[in-house]
């Protein structure tokens, strides 16, 4: 199994289970983003190794960070402000 039949492996399995997802479209720097909820998000990266004899080896990255940009915000009643 090569790099890119496993990013599609990981793609198919957050559709079977309906989680939020994009892949790359050649210019980012993940694989896949996983969209967990409005407050945070995942990514994948993927890089492959190919050894004598055949092998391969595939690495990957997660990535977790807040969807948000970090800065000030403040709730008031029932809508939040950030600057």
């Amino acid at each position: 199994m090569g790099r890119i039949e496993f990013v599609t492996g990981v793609l198919e399995r957050l559709d079977v289970q309906g989680w939020p997802n994009k892949s790359d479209t050649g210019w980012s720097g993940y694989d896949v983003e996983v969209l967990g909820s409005r407050w945070a998000h995942l990514q994948l990266t993927t890089v492959a190794e190919e050894y004598p004899k055949g092998k391969k080896m595939i690495r990957c990255r997660l990535r977790a960070a807040w969807s948000l940009q970090p800065g000030r915000c403040s709730g008031r009643r029932w809508a939040w402000s950030c600057w």
